[in-house]
């Protein structure tokens, strides 16, 4: 499931495929446009990667075409266009991200659609999940032993503790780093839709930045839960290789790739604080 955590829902939920390690793809008629990203109940704004598909899944040139992409509420049959937006990644990485200023309702049917000018076209159906409660988050002997406990209707597919860390050094303290954790593995999620999860993060924390428990100095604390319905790739015994390569791992008709409806929550435990100065 780390792997799949990694795919889908990065530091920002939906920028995720830059970094596959798998290069080339067949000429394939059928698989027309690569789709990554989430519609999320809880967001304002709704985002999508969207890129054909060529003989590689990291573009390099920087003169490709934006393509229309709409979303169709299926329960309203109202057509909205999103935005898109040429992004830059390293020194020559180039991906199209589209948006749209809107929220999505809460279990509800919906269709993205990419075309390109020559009428080429894929597809992805989403279903989105019921609103997700907030969680509540627990430190019952402070530092980093957290409980976090709340109610879904859907499954419990994402579940991790977020922070902003430094390093402890002889002349100060480090580099600030952003370190994640996930919970899903010791997750446990009841028939009647209570979940709950405990950890103590000094471990992993100092594992991460190569030091003691008590090396580092917190600059701010939270906790992401997400939720979603059967989009929500099951990809858990795949490995990472496996994932990469298209139609393995995907929901996209005529394409490649994942998009999926979720409800995600955020909840600071601490807030940002001030980076300490070497």
């Amino acid at each position: 499931m780390k792997a799949i955590h990694v795919l889908i829902i990065t530091s920002t939920l939906f920028f995720f495929g830059c970094d596959s390690s798998f290069n080339p793809i067949q000429e394939n008629e059928e698989l027309h446009f690569s789709m990554y990203g989430v519609l999320d109940v809880h967001a304002d704004t709704q985002w999508v990667r969207v890129m054909p598909v060529g003989r590689s899944l990291l573009p390099t040139d920087p003169d490709v075409e934006p393509v229309q992409v709409q979303l169709t509420d299926h329960s309203t049959n109202e057509v909205k266009m999103f935005k898109d937006s040429l992004f830059k990644f390293g020194t020559n990485i180039y991906v199209y991200n589209y948006w749209i200023a809107d929220s999505v309702s809460p279990n509800q049917e919906y269709t993205i659609t990419a075309t390109g000018d020559d009428g080429r076209q894929s597809k992805v159906k989403i279903h989105t999940p019921s609103v997700l409660e907030v969680p509540e988050v627990l430190r019952p002997s402070g530092g980093e032993n957290i409980m976090v406990t709340g109610t879904t209707a859907d499954s419990v597919v994402v579940a991790g503790s977020k922070y902003l860390v430094q390093p402890i050094t002889p002349m100060g303290c480090g580099p600030e780093t952003s370190v994640s954790i996930s919970h899903i593995e010791s997750l446990i999620q009841r028939s009647d839709g209570e979940y709950i999860f405990r950890a103590d993060n000094s471990s992993a924390i100092a594992a991460e930045l190569g030091t003691s428990r008590g090396g580092f100095i917190v600059n701010k604390r939270s906790v992401e839960v997400v939720t979603s319905k059967s989009d929500w790739p099951n990809g858990s015994i795949l490995s990472e290789w496996e994932i990469s390569i298209p139609r393995i791992l995907s929901n996209v008709e005529n394409g490649t790739g994942v998009v999926a409806g979720v409800a995600r929550r955020e909840v600071t435990i601490t807030p940002r604080r001030p980076a300490c100065e070497r």
